[in-house]
C-alpha cells in the first residue's frame, strides 16, 4: 500500500521550539516535516489496531477540505480511493503520511509527524516501529511566550493560566521521562539546541539514522511546513536564536510569576533547564508566600478537579 519509510514522532508543550525543530531536519534530503493536523491523532492513532470505518473514513474525506489545518496538506478525495474497512487506522495514517511525503519530498525517507497529545499516546503506540522525540523547554519561558502570544485560531493568548500552563508541563514532562526509558524516545532540550547547537543536531541525526547534515544553519522553509495562520508567530523561523535568547523571560516576568514557576516546577526546572531556581532572590515577606501557597494549591487543585470532571463527562458520553 505504502512504500517503506520511517515515521518520527515529535511532541511538545505549545512554545517549545517545535516548529524550529522542524524546520532544521526538513532541510535534510533524507527527512519531511509534515504540518500540524491533530485530527490525524484523535481519528487514527486513539485506536490504531480498529479497522477503519466507514464513519471514520466519511470524517476523513470531510476534513481534508474543512479541518483547519488538514486542509492546507493538500490532499483530495480520489487520493483517498484506496482507503478501505480492510486496514486498520494506523495503517491509514501511515498512508496518509507516504502520500504526503510523495507529493511534497519523495526523496525522503523519514517522515516527521508532530503533536502535542502523543506523548500521552506512547502506550498504546510504543510497539510500533516508531522513533519519538519529545523536545522541553524551561516552564518559564514557555509561560512567557505563551501569554504573551496570539493563537491565530483564537485570537487570544496561548494561555491565560499560569497554574493550569505549569500543570500541564509538569504532566507532559514527567511522561516523557517516563517514556524516554525506552530506547526509541528520545528526550531534547531546547536550551541546550540554542547553546550546544551542533552537538545537540548530531546526537538527534544519529537517533534518527540521518546521515545528511545540510540542516545545520539551514535558511530554506518548505512552503508546506508552516501553514498560513501561523506564519506571524513563525516569522523569525530562518535565525538562529541567540544564546541570551533562551533567558529573555527572567526580564519580563514578574517576581511573583517566577516564584510561583519555581515552587511548582522547580525539581523539573533543576533536572531540565540551564537557569535553575535560586529563592533567596525573592524578596516576599512570610505572609505573602504563605498567601502565594495557598493561591497555588487551590488553583492546582481547581485544576485537577476540572480535568477530572472533564475526563469523566467523556467517559460518560464514551459509553451512551
Amino acid at each position: 500500500m505504502f512504500d517503506s519509510f520511517q515515521i518520527v514522532f515529535l511532541t511538545y508543550v505549545n512554545r517549545s521550539g517545535s516548529t524550529y525543530l522542524c524546520h532544521l531536519l526538513d532541510n535534510s534530503e533524507e527527512v519531511i516535516s509534515c504540518p500540524e493536523a491533530e485530527i490525524l491523532v484523535s481519528l487514527f492513532l486513539c485506536n490504531p489496531e480498529n479497522k477503519l470505518t466507514d464513519k471514520t473514513l466519511y470524517k476523513l474525506k470531510k476534513a481534508i477540505y474543512t479541518d483547519i489545518k488538514l486542509k492546507h496538506w493538500g490532499f483530495h478525495e480520489e487520493d483517498l480511493g484506496s482507503l478501505n474497512g480492510t486496514i486498520t487506522n494506523v495503517e491509514c495514517f501511515k498512508y496518509l503520511l507516504d502520500l504526503f511525503r510523495k507529493k511534497n519530498k519523495p526523496e525522503a525517507k523519514t517522515v516527521l509527524f508532530k503533536a502535542e497529545y502523543l506523548v500521552f499516546l506512547y502506550p498504546i503506540l510504543m510497539s510500533y516501529n516508531f522513533l519519538w522525540l519529545s523536545i522541553i523547554r524551561d516552564i518559564r519561558a514557555v509561560w512567557y511566550s505563551q501569554s504573551r502570544t496570539i493563537n491565530p485560531y483564537t485570537n487570544k493568548a496561548f494561555s491565560k493560566s499560569l497554574f493550569r500552563t505549569a500543570n500541564y508541563w509538569n504532566n507532559h514532562v514527567k511522561k516523557a521521562m517516563s517514556n524516554s526509558e525506552n530506547k526509541n524516545y528520545k528526550l531534547i532540550i531546547f536550551e541546550n539546541l540554542v547553546t550546544n547547537f551542533q552537538k545537540t543536531i548530531l546526537e538527534i541525526s544519529s537517533f534518527l539514522g540521518i546521515s545528511d547534515l545540510n540542516m545545520i544553519g539551514a535558511n530554506h522553509v518548505s512552503p508546506y511546513l508552516i501553514l498560513p495562520e501561523q506564519k506571524d508567530i513563525h516569522k523569525n523561523i530562518k535565525r538562529t536564536p541567540q544564546k541570551d535568547f533562551i533567558n529573555k523571560w527572567a526580564l519580563h516576568l514578574d517576581e511573583e510569576e517566577q516564584y510561583i514557576l519555581c515552587l511548582v516546577s522547580s525539581k523539573l526546572i533543576k533536572k531540565f533547564t540551564i537557569l535553575t531556581c535560586d529563592f533567596s532572590k525573592f524578596n516576599f515577606s512570610g505572609m505573602k508566600k504563605m498567601i502565594i501557597r495557598i493561591k497555588i494549591f487551590f488553583n492546582i487543585l481547581m485544576t485537577n478537579i476540572g480535568t477530572l470532571y472533564r475526563n469523566g463527562v467523556k467517559l460518560r458520553f464514551k459509553k451512551i
